[in-house]
């Protein structure tokens, strides 16, 4: 006869060996997933630092170029505000001496962003492309027409005084493109900086 306890007894003994033998298999498994966890999210955490402060310095640079550019125009703003408030119905000799400084101004701001394009937004370089091309439109205009206006010494003054008083009023406009300009750059930095504005 079968003796029944010795059979329990040993079915038991093998359930509670394999049941062990599963246990140790499980523990070990986890415990090396465990550890190759942990290495991956290491790895992952210095990627994501090493990502943070590339593009920390990359923000940084950006908001430098933009400062940067803002404080070259900043001068030409107030340039052009001073030409739009003279009394002079043609280019006096202040007049010129402020029209050649602010075209100095400019040129070296317009410059420095084309020179420093990778940090700056691709609309915000048309504007400044736009208003480079209209600054230039207006020295060259000015240039050859007094020029010309220089070389014929009889040229009716009435004619002389329409076409200075023309390319004054011109050169006195450029303001209202310098001051989107600096608007766009204010909100640009503060944006760099986490302020957020509406731009007017």
């Amino acid at each position: 006869m079968i003796n029944w306890t010795i059979v329990l007894s040993s079915l038991f003994a093998s359930s509670a060996l394999f049941a062990a033998l599963a246990w140790l298999a499980r523990a070990l498994v986890t415990h090396f997933l465990s550890k190759d966890v942990e290495r991956f999210k290491s790895q992952l955490q210095l990627a994501t630092l090493e990502h943070q402060i590339r593009f920390s310095r990359l923000h940084e640079k950006q908001a430098a170029v933009v400062a940067e550019i803002y404080e070259k125009l900043l001068p030409a703003k107030f340039c052009f505000a001073a030409l739009k408030k003279s009394d002079s119905e043609e280019f006096s000799p202040r007049d010129r001496k402020m029209a050649e400084k602010v075209l100095e101004i400019c040129v070296d701001a317009f410059r420095f962003s084309h020179q420093h394009a990778l940090y700056l937004d691709d609309a915000f370089l048309q504007k400044i492309s736009s208003a480079n091309i209209k600054l230039l439109q207006h020295v060259g205009l000015y240039t050859c027409l007094d020029d010309m206006l220089s070389s014929l010494g009889d040229f009716p003054h009435d004619r002389h005084h329409l076409v200075a008083s023309t390319l004054i009023s011109g050169w006195r406009g450029m303001e209202d493109n310098i001051t989107p300009l600096l608007e766009e750059l204010r909100h640009e930095f503060q944006t760099l900086l986490g302020v957020t504005t509406e731009l007017a």
